[in-house]
């Protein structure tokens, strides 16, 4: 076996090694209304996360809302941020045409940084804070977990890629933390 073919088989060796297990999540409007009513979903994405690095996207459930309720989405949220006033911090508002994709994000404990996007984790952790205001309508968390032995630069590219091709309303690519 030639050189380029040997490393065309260790690529593709390692491309499948990194191959996350998918799980889908469905945020309620019911999970927003309390903690407590928010805790059997974040035992599911307990269970459904693995134990290293995912890769989520929080998007909004209904593919047929037109511009218009998308846009009052980014005019909620920017109310939320401005009631605030810095008494809570939030993630910050693109400037990309309205969409369904909200977020893009990784993490090594989904569970506490979905249940920060919520809005009952840490107050000093930039978030959506959807229980904040969010319309009642249901959000899609996708999620890709990846095993703990991933690289971090390798699951920071992706996540990087992932956002520039999403272009959520909400939030940072990766490599700008």
């Amino acid at each position: 076996m030639g050189d380029g073919a040997e490393r065309l088989n260790a690529t593709s060796v390692a491309v499948h090694d990194l191959a996350p297990t998918l799980s889908a999540f469905q945020i309620t409007p019911e999970h927003l209304a309390s903690e407590e009513a928010a805790q059997p979903l974040l035992s599911d994405i307990q269970r459904g996360s693995g134990a290293g690095r995912c890769l989520y996207v929080l998007q909004v459930c209904d593919a047929d809302l037109g511009q218009a309720h998308l846009t009052n989405f980014q005019d909620g949220f920017a109310a939320a941020k401005d009631h605030a006033a810095g008494s809570l911090k939030f993630s910050r508002l693109n400037k990309v045409e309205p969409s369904r994709v909200l977020y893009v994000g990784s993490s090594l404990t989904l569970r506490s940084r979905i249940k920060e996007h919520l809005g009952y984790g840490s107050k000093q952790t930039y978030a959506l804070r959807l229980n904040s205001w969010v319309p009642a309508c249901g959000i899609d968390l996708l999620v890709a977990a990846y095993d703990r032995d991933a690289p971090d630069e390798t699951v920071l590219l992706l996540e990087d890629t992932l956002w520039r091709h999403l272009m959520p309303m909400f939030g940072r690519s990766g490599s700008a933390r």
